[in-house]
């Protein structure tokens, strides 16, 4: 069971830090070229990627739990799925 939430975890902190590197260097240049048009900002810009990824950041460790969680077999209790979802979303 320890060696599997080792597992959980390790793999949705890394999933989610590399692919916001690779969004990042990806949406740079185009930012860079909107705020010299002065078209927006640097707080609206970021203040509307949160929100448009607010959906994918919670809908997604649900998916991925609930394989891991029936797969693995813990302790079935809705005390453990929700304290094991809050605990992926704040890595996510």
């Amino acid at each position: 069971m320890t060696g599997s939430l080792f597992i959980v975890v390790t793999n949705s902190f890394m999933g989610n830090f590399f692919g916001s590197l690779t969004v990042f260097q990806l949406e740079r240049p185009i930012f860079l070229r909107e705020q010299a048009n002065q078209m927006y900002g640097f707080l609206p810009y970021f203040l509307t990627k949160t929100m448009i990824e607010q959906p994918i950041l919670f809908i997604s460790p649900l998916i991925y739990e609930l394989v891991i969680f029936w797969g693995v077999g813990y302790w079935p209790t809705l005390e453990t799925f929700l304290g094991m979802y809050c605990t992926i979303v704040m890595i996510s």
